[in-house]
This record gives C-alpha cells, sequence and structure tokens, in this order.
C-alpha cells in the first residue's frame, strides 16, 4: 500500500479503533460482574434469614400495607447489599466466585459484545485493507504520524519504525535503570 492511500486507510481506521477500544475495556470490566455477584449473594443470604417473611407473619396485611413492606424490604436490601458488594469485590478468593455468579448474569450482554467486537473488526479490515492486528490507536495514530512527515512510505516502514521506537523505549529505561540501580 503506498503513503496517500495507507494515510487514508489509517484515518478510516482510527475511530474503529476508538470503538473497538472502548467497547473492549468495557468487556474486560471485571468490577460490574463481581458488584451484581455480590448484590445477588447478599440477596439470597437475606432471604434465607427470613426477615421479610417475620415482619409479614406478624400483622394482618393489607394490599398497600404489603406494597410499602415490599418497598421497605428493596430500599433495605439496596442499602445493604451495595456497600457490601462493594466489599466482596475486594477479597481475592469470594470475588472469582462473586464474579462468576455475575457474568452468568451479564451472559447475554458480554455475547452482544463480543459479537459488536467481531463486526468492529471485520468491518475495519473491509474499510482499511489493514489486518486486524494494527485495530490499535496508539498504533494507527503513530503510523499516521510516520506518514504526515514523510519518514515512512508504506505500512512495512511504518511498522518497522514503530518496533524501532519501542526497542529504543525499552533500552532508555533500562539504561535509567542501570544509572539509578548503580547511584
Amino acid at each position: 500500500m503506498e503513503r496517500k492511500v495507507l494515510l487514508a486507510a489509517v484515518d478510516k481506521g482510527l475511530n474503529l479503533a476508538k470503538e473497538y477500544e472502548k467497547l473492549k475495556k468495557k468487556l474486560e470490566n471485571t468490577f460490574l460482574p463481581a458488584f451484581l455477584g455480590g448484590i445477588v449473594l447478599q440477596v439470597l443470604a437475606i432471604a434465607w434469614t427470613g426477615i421479610f417473611a417475620d415482619i409479614f407473619k406478624t400483622k394482618e396485611i393489607s394490599v398497600w400495607s404489603e406494597l410499602l413492606y415490599f418497598l421497605f424490604f428493596i430500599f433495605m436490601l439496596c442499602l445493604i447489599s451495595i456497600p457490601g458488594a462493594i466489599l466482596l469485590t475486594h477479597i481475592p478468593v469470594v470475588n472469582k466466585i462473586v464474579g462468576a455468579i455475575g457474568k452468568l448474569l451479564l451472559i447475554i450482554k458480554r455475547r452482544n459484545q463480543k459479537k459488536e467486537l467481531k463486526k468492529i473488526e471485520t468491518t475495519f479490515e473491509e474499510k482499511t485493507g489493514l489486518h486486524t492486528e494494527f485495530l490499535s490507536v496508539k498504533l494507527l495514530e503513530k503510523f499516521k504520524y510516520y506518514l504526515e512527515i514523510r519518514v515512512a512510505h508504506n505500512l512495512q516502514d511504518c511498522y518497522q519504525l514503530y518496533k524501532q521506537e519501542i526497542l529504543y523505549g525499552e533500552v532508555k529505561e533500562i539504561r535509567s535503570q542501570l544509572k539509578n540501580g548503580t547511584s
């Protein structure tokens, strides 16, 4: 691919890459499944104790009082379970169990997000002619920079310059660590 065509492809791909990374970040979020799982576990724990059942056994209940008791129960449940769910997300072993429960609750949403990621990958390949390996905002912005300042003329040049820049950054970091370690 020559410079002008590649520059146009990179421009088209940047928006898709931004959308892809945003969606991927949502998909990789572990807090929401753990949080939802924590709430589910706490709801089950509260229901198990029979607090709600005891409230109903003590009085004769009308439709309105039943509705009020139900709303009160939901309100108290939210007050108790939100901080508890946040605490459960920070306990390592429990976090895995709670996260698995939350992932089960979000399975359809996650499946749709994965389909959307695949759709973006396909669209990226079709519109840009580039492999999905290049579906990264940072990478595409670097390629665009190389092409605009005319240090690269094709995809291979861009990729080689990018790899050299990464290698140079690693070498620079190692030098600074050695320098700080010996001082």
